[in-house]
């Protein structure tokens, strides 16, 4: 796991060295492609978050501060929070909805959390933040990382004339090697390694999958509540 943005720097580093690559302006264009990767990867695979939330006993709360309209999702709420097994309320009876004033709250349509209460919002969120990656995909977020900065260093190459291109931005005892065909290989990866297949894209199903094997939330009990 990447414990920060400099540690990254250091492993996508390595990881262009072994395909003898190097670039210009190493830093800040390590810096753009791993914040890129690591933006990507909380699309395709969004980051899951959860914050505690004692009662009020009112029905309305705020989304966690983690929480990007129009980005996260709201998947759970547990109510009330610290059972064993875990309790969890039935979807229809919680919502969120943004005010005209543009905060956004959930709304608790049939349980109302009293003062002594807890509840758990599970929810994803945006990150940018290469810490916030499970260490499970760091590796394929650091793939991604590595071809955005062939790309990066690849467009810059095209923009430049023969005379003023430098032997750094491709070693040339790398025959037929391209920045461009660099960052092919290391976006197929990152598709590999975070669903089998060579798209960065997560279809439906991969992301189906990926929710049933290290989701621990589901098959659960519903809130027993929810019965009646």
């Amino acid at each position: 796991m990447s414990s920060s943005l400099t540690d990254a720097r250091t492993k996508v580093s390595r990881l262009l060295q072994e395909q003898r690559i190097t670039l210009d302006d190493a830093t800040d264009s390590l810096n753009d492609a791993i914040k890129n990767a690591v933006d990507q990867y909380s699309q395709d695979i969004p980051i899951e978050a959860n914050q505690s939330v004692t009662g009020n006993g009112t029905d309305v709360y705020a989304v966690p501060s983690a929480f990007t309209y129009g980005f996260s999702t709201l998947l759970d709420i547990e109510y009330p929070a610290g059972e064993n097994p875990k309790s969890f309320l039935m979807k229809k009876y919680w919502s969120v909805f943004k005010e005209a004033t543009g905060i956004v709250n959930i709304y608790f349509q049939r349980n109302t959390p009293s003062k002594t209460e807890r509840f758990v919002s599970y929810f994803t969120k945006y990150t940018s933040d290469i810490a916030d990656v499970p260490a499970y995909h760091d590796l394929a977020v650091l793939n991604l990382a590595a071809a955005n900065a062939c790309r990066t260093g690849s467009a810059k190459a095209a923009h430049q004339s023969n005379d003023s291109r430098r032997a750094s931005q491709v070693d040339r005892t790398a025959p037929g090697r391209s920045l461009a065909d660099s960052a092919k290989e290391y976006e197929r990866r990152y598709g590999e390694r975070l669903f089998g297949n060579k798209d960065h894209i997560a279809p439906a199903t991969a992301v189906a999958d990926y929710d049933t094997e290290f989701n621990s939330r589901h098959r659960r009990p519903l809130h027993p509540r929810d019965d009646t």
